[in-house]
Formats: C-alpha cells, sequence, structure tokens
C-alpha cells in the first residue's frame, strides 16, 4: 500500500510522543515537502497529536474542522518502514533491552537527545557525565554504557518516562577495614540502597574475606568503629554499583545472590543469621 505524500501539507504539532521527539517529526515532515507550524488556521491540513495535547489548539482544530491524527495513525500514512524503524540498543547495567531514544525523554530533552543523534551520525560516539554511546561503523548498531561512579546518575536514571511507574533502585557496596577496639585488624562491607526504603545488611568480613551476617552486638560495634574513625571506607576501586526496579527488589534475596556471586569467597553456607 502506497503512502501519502507529505509535500506541501501544513502540520502542527502538538503533545507527547511514544516513538519520535517533536524535533524528529519536524524534520521528518521538513524533509518531504511540508511545514511543521506550531500555530492552527484554516489553511492547516492536520494536526499530529501526542500525549498531554494542548486544550486551546484541540478546540480551536474542531473549531476549523481540521483533522486530528494520532502518531501510530501518523506512521501508517505518511511514513514508509525506513523512516519507521528507529534505532534501538540495550543498557546492559539497567537490564534495559530494545529501547529508543524516545525512551530517554526526561533524562535527556528532545533538543539534547537531538544533538546525541547528529553527534552519533558525524562522530560516531557521544558521552558525557552519565552515559556513553558508540555506532558500529558496519552494522549501525548502538551500543549504551553507563558512566558509574556518581551518586546522582540515579536521579537522572528515574527521570526516564519510562521510569515512572516502577522506578530504579541504585545499591552501592564499600569495604571498610582497620582495627577494632582489642587492636585486631578488622573488615565489613556495608550497602546504601538510593530509591528504597530499606538497605541489605552491613556483613563481617573484608574484601577478600569470608564475609557474615552480624548480631545486633557485632553491629554496634561497627557503628561505633566507624564513628571514632578506628576503621574507613576503603578506595573507591572496591566500590559497586547494582541497579534493579522497586519491584523487583527484595533485601534478603538481593544480599543472598550478591554473597554467592562474591568472587568465590562465600561459596560455602554463609555464618550468622539468615
Amino acid at each position: 500500500m502506497s503512502k501519502e505524500s507529505l509535500k506541501d501539507k501544513a502540520v502542527v504539532i502538538s503533545g507527547v510522543f511514544e516513538k519520535f521527539s517533536r524535533n524528529e517529526l519536524k524534520d521528518i515532515i521538513d524533509k518531504a515537502g511540508g511545514k511543521a507550524s506550531s500555530s492552527i488556521s484554516k489553511n492547516t491540513s492536520f494536526v499530529l497529536a501526542g500525549d498531554k495535547m494542548g486544550p486551546s489548539k484541540k478546540e480551536k482544530a474542531e473549531e476549523l474542522n481540521i483533522e486530528i491524527i494520532s502518531e501510530a495513525e501518523f506512521i501508517n500514512r505518511f511514513l514508509d518502514s525506513s523512516e519507521n524503524s528507529e534505532k534501538r540498543f540495550n543498557i546492559t547495567e539497567l537490564g534495559l533491552e530494545d529501547i529508543t531514544f524516545s525512551d530517554f525523554l526526561g533524562w535527556y530533552t528532545e533538543d539534547e537527545i537531538s544533538e546525541i543523534k547528529n553527534e552519533l551520525a558525524s562522530e560516531g560516539s557521544y558521552y558525557d557525565d552519565w552515559i556513553e554511546f558508540e555506532k558500529d561503523d558496519g552494522s549501525e548498531k548502538i551500543t549504551a554504557y553507563l558512566q558509574i561512579g556518581s551518586f546522582e546518575i540515579i536521579d537522572r536514571i528515574n527521570e526516564m518516562k519510562i521510569c515512572e511507574n516502577d522506578p530504579f533502585i541504585m545499591i552501592v557496596k564499600d569495604s571498610w577495614s582497620g582495627e577494632n577496639e582489642e587492636g585486631e585488624e578488622v573488615g565489613y562491607v556495608s550497602f546504601e540502597a538510593l530509591y528504597a526504603d530499606e538497605e541489605p545488611p552491613t556483613l563481617k568480613g573484608g574484601e577478600y574475606d569470608k564475609k557474615s551476617f552480624m548480631s545486633n552486638e557485632e553491629l554496634d560495634e561497627f557503628n561505633r568503629l566507624s564513628e571514632n574513625e578506628s576503621i574507613y571506607m576503603d578506595d573507591c576501586k572496591y566500590q559497586e554499583f547494582h541497579f534493579l526496579r522497586e519491584s523487583e527488589y527484595n533485601p534478603k534475596e538481593w544480599i543472598k545472590k550478591w554473597l554467592s556471586e562474591d568472587y568465590g569467597h562465600n561459596n560455602h553456607t554463609v555464618s550468622g543469621k539468615n
């Protein structure tokens, strides 16, 4: 089935869209010989409406009997398969697969997303304080990597519209070492869970030691030692960042999984409480 032409069409774009940004839709219309406009008049061919369309625009379009179409209808009527195929990629650290740049709305503005795409097209890569994109010259496949190290990254991640109903939790693991009150060398591992009400428990055992859960008395000792600086947080090279959805987070189950993967130091039954 042949597609309708956008040539000489005057199109008003209003609202928020799933597949394309407003700037991308404007570029598509302009390149096809149409004209994207911000105001409705009797010369408007149709209104391309997304979520949260401006009520005044909708009212005026209805008054002038101008057609209002959705993003899906626009794609079906006017775009061929090449225009309709938005690049998809994965973010392994977040467990996100087959997402598009439109999913980044909130983390980035539409203008910023357009800049990222332009830089990828011209340079083959893009990076900032939060994420790095690389495009393979042969396959055109895009790979995304989080720039892990800043606590603020979780705020940016959860600004994405795909996180509205199920935000991410970021768990940061730190190692501690020093001497206890008897002058013996001791080590601990603590966890901070951002965007969660409950954190995984602090464990007794240094970075390369077998870990164990602590009694209340042992936990009180850890708190005393950290407060009087008898123990200190180790180098950031031992710091770890873990991400999971709020709906998937269970502190007890998560710490069991972490212990089972801890460099092989906890392959046997972990001592202490369960």
